[in-house]
């Protein structure tokens, strides 16, 4: 057969096998996305505010979202701070109040000595046009003017332990048995975030107690994908120095929310167990994931801690499957808009750098064939997304393995790899 009848039928049978997946295999799974999506159009919103402080505020800072019920403060949710700056709540549509304290001791409430401020306004989340552009505006001083219903704050443990429960697997101890792990479980978090979201939450599970004088290496999947994928990956690592702690979060949401919520976890982590050194590893889109949160946290000013970082097989030019959803997709999963070549987050990746404190390695994978792609690639992503050339520049390490996509992760190679990153010095 002439070659160019061979390309064209090649052609010809990634065309069909695109379509079928689209439009016939996850039929199911489109009719639960657009509800979802639905929802989270229709009924969710963002609230954001921006706080900035005094020279003479020390300590972190707690937002708090509330509605006020008969002269009463009902906390719906609230967030540590590190420092001053912008955060975000996502909550359903109606009327609330943003307040910040300054949480001098740590115990999550308020007492008389601690600056307060709040909204003098309710902020009505039905006429919020753009939360990222226009944060509702706070100033914490020690001068600012207290009020008698805001004595004691978060101050009752259900209260507490209720609004706790974002953070309920921030460092759980747990195992790779964990059936939340599931394959299913993954894929739900793909196809119905929401509903993820509700049933399990966002979690830093930890697979040992927390241990002072180990380096904890945060663990990050990719698009389908859970903590389960690093199995191999941990066993293979044997007994050493560094503890792991494996983010998992639904897939199908849109970049800059996963990526931010993971610089909040670790916001929190840092501010708890008060660690010097903090390592990623991240797998395929779990890279992009990973990057996002780093510049979240450099944009903050706290990203002192964040040592090493190592992405395998990170689609860091895009991936062009993602761009057939968008264009041909009855409904549109979030993360596609986020990882098509020419979306805004891989843009903005392929803008700014790395913080220069960090130890940078960049491993690739070159073996298998993707039906949706011509060009090489592993089997899921090119080889020439995954060797992005600002993020080579920015390496310490640039080496590739001849393994596919996910076979990567039970290479030993690997952990060599990432152990003469962690073990490089300047």
């Amino acid at each position: 057969m002439p070659l160019i009848h061979r390309l064209k039928k090649r052609m010809y049978i990634r065309i069909v096998t695109i379509t079928f997946f689209l439009f016939f295999s996850s039929a199911c799974s489109m009719i639960g996305l657009y509800h979802d999506l639905d929802v989270l159009n229709n009924d969710i919103t963002i609230i954001s505010g921006e706080v900035s402080t005094d020279d003479s505020i020390e300590g972190n800072l707690i937002s708090v979202l509330y509605q006020r019920s008969n002269n009463q403060l009902d906390v719906v949710a609230f967030d540590l701070m590190l420092s001053a700056g912008r955060f975000y709540f996502g909550i359903e549509k109606g009327d609330y109040y943003l307040l910040v304290f300054n949480d001098k001791n740590g115990d999550y409430q308020w007492q008389n000595d601690e600056a307060i401020v709040t909204s003098m306004t309710p902020i009505n989340a039905l006429t919020v046009q753009d939360p990222y552009e226009s944060p509702t505006e706070l100033h914490l001083s020690k001068g600012n003017p207290q009020r008698l219903e805001w004595k004691g704050i978060l101050s009752t443990s259900e209260q507490h332990s209720q609004l706790m429960k974002d953070y309920h697997s921030l460092g759980k101890v747990t195992s790779f048995n964990n059936p939340v792990f599931s394959q299913e479980i993954a894929t739900l978090g793909m196809w119905r975030p929401l509903r993820f979201i509700n049933e399990f939450g966002f979690g830093l599970y930890s697979l040992e107690p927390f241990d002072s004088e180990k380096i904890p290496v945060i663990l990050v999947h990719g698009i389908d994908g859970s903590p389960l994928n690093w199995k191999g990956y941990v066993d293979k690592m044997g007994n050493t120095n560094y503890q792991y702690l494996m983010y998992h979060y639904p897939s199908g949401l849109d970049l800059w929310f996963v990526s931010w919520y993971l610089a909040e976890l670790l916001e929190v982590m840092i501010s708890h167990s008060r660690v010097d050194d903090i390592f990623i590893v991240a797998h395929s889109m779990g890279g992009l994931v990973s990057a996002g949160a780093i510049l979240e946290l450099q944009a903050k000013n706290i990203d002192s801690n964040i040592k090493k970082f190592v992405s395998v097989s990170t689609p860091w030019k895009g991936h062009q499957s993602a761009q057939y959803g968008k264009d041909y997709a009855p409904v549109v999963m979030p993360v596609w808009n986020d990882i098509a070549p020419d979306s805004e987050f891989i843009q903005m990746l392929n803008q700014y750098w790395l913080p220069p404190h960090i130890d940078y390695g960049l491993i690739f994978s070159t073996s298998g064939e993707s039906l949706t792609s011509l060009k090489n690639n592993d089997g899921a992503v090119t080889i020439d997304s995954q060797l992005s050339w600002i993020m080579q520049q920015q390496a310490t390490i640039v080496r590739g393995l001849s393994r596919s996509h996910t076979g990567i992760l039970e290479d030993k190679r690997l952990t060599e790899l990432t152990k003469a990153v962690f073990d490089y010095q300047r």
